[in-house]
């Protein structure tokens, strides 16, 4: 969401295009009104979670799968996010997992 952000919106806020991490962009994208803060933090929140988890296990040579119920909050956050910014119509079933 972050690169779509850039995309979206960097014509008219080309700050957006400043930064290549998805951290920085989410930043400049909330201080730009293109986004509330709250939804950039909650985005910024699970980028990091996830990073750290896939770094984690990537260091202790295990699997990267996790569990969905582990994650059911955060995917929870993004993908009403995705659905309000991105996707209007995508509806997304979480608990078929």
């Amino acid at each position: 969401m972050a690169q779509y952000a850039v995309l979206a919106w960097g014509g008219t806020n080309p700050d957006l295009a400043h930064y290549s991490d998805n951290v920085r962009i989410l930043e400049d994208a909330a201080k730009a009104s293109c986004l509330p803060s709250d939804d950039a933090t909650a985005l910024i929140q699970a980028y990091l979670s996830e990073r750290a988890e896939s770094h984690r296990l990537a260091l202790a040579n295990q699997s990267m799968q996790v569990s969905a119920a582990d994650w059911r909050d955060t995917r929870e956050v993004v993908c009403k996010l995705w659905q309000r910014l991105i996707d209007p119509s995508a509806v997304f079933a979480l608990d078929s997992e």
